[in-house]
């Protein structure tokens, strides 16, 4: 069954309504608008620029067609379909959540304060981390304010604080690793440093001794003297 046509005030040419005048979806004109919406996007095809097909070069993103003989310029039948205001979804409904709220970008838990819950949504921005997304969303949760881009807040809570605590498990496991081979690492140092003093004190001792032995096999001046003396007696009784 085809849903009820746009009423003649809400036609695309009718003046933008602000977004502040939006009711919740729970409103029947509201949600009639959303619904029409809805069907149009089901029925609305995706809009690429002609020769995307032939030519890899080309992103299938919209451009509009300037060839002199295009014929999807010319819009001949069979050719691409292009944007026209017949596509386009109601003026009161246009970039309205399916759930009939504004969106409204949020990056710190501050923001949420100024957000009305009936007519806006918090949409938390991508750019923010873990801990603070989960800060505002608990936030929300508080102040019960409708959440476009997380379904399951309680889930994702949870997943949160578990992935938290596992990182802290492997942070502190890391920690212990790294404390343990700092030791092994100081304990080997050691053991090097006492080997090299062991080394030395050796050496040192090796060297007296070899200096006590060069000391004992060098005869003393008197010794010489002895020595030279016994010679010349011995000289003296063999030449008689």
């Amino acid at each position: 069954m085809m849903p009820k046509m746009i009423p003649q005030t809400q036609h695309h040419n009718a003046p933008r309504e602000h977004a502040q005048h939006v009711q919740h979806a729970r409103n029947p004109a509201l949600a009639s608008l959303l619904e029409i919406r809805k069907h149009k996007n089901k029925r609305k095809p995706n809009f690429t620029r002609q020769d995307v097909p032939k030519k890899a070069r080309l992103d299938a993103v919209w451009r509009k067609p300037k060839g002199l003989q295009s014929k999807m310029r010319k819009h001949l039948r069979g050719r691409k379909r292009s944007p026209s205001p017949g596509f386009g979804s109601p003026r009161m409904v246009r970039g309205l959540s399916p759930q009939g709220y504004r969106p409204v970008v949020v990056f710190t838990p501050e923001m949420l304060s100024k957000i009305n819950p009936q007519t806006e949504g918090v949409l938390i921005a991508g750019s923010v981390g873990q801990k603070k997304r989960a800060v505002i969303v608990k936030k929300t949760l508080e102040l019960k304010l409708p959440l476009l881009n997380i379904k399951d807040a309680q889930g994702f809570l949870k997943s949160v604080e578990s992935e938290l605590v596992d990182r802290k498990k492997t942070k502190k496991e890391k920690k212990q690793v790294k404390e343990k081979k700092k030791e092994e690492l100081e304990k080997k140092i050691e053991k090097e440093k006492a080997k090299e003093q062991k080394e030395k004190k050796e050496g040192k001792e090796d060297k007296g001794k070899e200096k006590g032995k060069e000391e004992k096999s060098e005869p003393t001046e008197e010794e010489r003297k002895e020595q030279e003396r016994r010679e010349q007696e011995q000289l003296l009784i063999h030449g008689q």
